[in-house]
């Protein structure tokens, strides 16, 4: 019997036979979550769930009636819920969470810093992430380890990350005037740029790629205990 599954397609009933931990990681909780709730209800026995919400599954899907329904039924019947950012647990026990949180992690694991360079060439110090919704942008947090600007919509959890106006920009993903007007800030104040790169560069050290991989080894002992 394997001791810990990962689950991203629509197999959940054969591999829940065949694990003791079941972690649905789809690309989104809705195609993870639901049919693993599926797959639940039509088994006498089931492994331990650790439902994992990759990025704004909740957030975002919690607005339509039909998914909102959906969603607190997977957060009632999962054992275990894993996700990347803070807003999310509180929704999540908002919404109905019956079992533990684990410990908040990026899904997109940690990063390698002794391979980064110090600095990136100025002209590519800042970057733009605007979205409608999302978790941790991974690519938001790979920029600012290189020392890049972020200007980041604040559909995301950014600002667990950074404070506006210091580490980077929060904007509102539908104003284009603003966006541009950040944009601008940021291309024309070099000491705003370089400041931001030596902040967060310190705050993202708490996601150095041994650190996580350390700690997620020891949730997942934690949980086959």
């Amino acid at each position: 019997m394997s001791t810990l599954l990962y689950v991203a397609q629509a197999d959940s009933i054969h591999t829940a036979r065949s694990a003791s931990i079941f972690v649905d990681r789809g690309w989104d909780f809705q195609s993870g979550g639901y049919l693993t709730l599926a797959a639940k209800q039509q088994m006498s026995t089931f492994p331990v769930w650790v439902a994992a919400n990759l990025g704004s599954d909740i957030y975002h899907f919690q607005q339509y009636p039909d998914h909102r329904e959906r969603i607190k039924r997977v957060l009632a019947a999962c054992d275990y819920y894993a996700c990347e950012c803070h807003r999310d647990v509180l929704l999540a026990n908002n919404l109905g969470l019956k079992g533990d949180s684990l410990p908040v992690t990026p899904i997109a694991g940690g990063l390698r810093f002794d391979t980064l360079p110090a600095t990136v060439p100025p002209s590519q110090r800042r970057c733009i992430a605007v979205s409608v919704t999302d978790g941790i942008s991974t690519s938001m947090l790979e920029a600012m380890a290189m020392g890049a600007f972020p200007i980041q919509s604040n559909t995301a959890c950014a600002d667990e990350w950074f404070t506006d106006g210091v580490g980077g920009f929060l904007v509102d993903q539908n104003d284009v005037d603003i966006i541009a007007a950040r944009l601008s800030h940021a291309l024309c104040d070099d000491n705003l740029v370089d400041t931001a790169a030596r902040i967060n560069r310190t705050t993202l050290h708490k996601i150095d790629y041994d650190r996580v991989a350390n700690d997620l080894h020891k949730t997942f002992q934690s949980i086959l205990r």
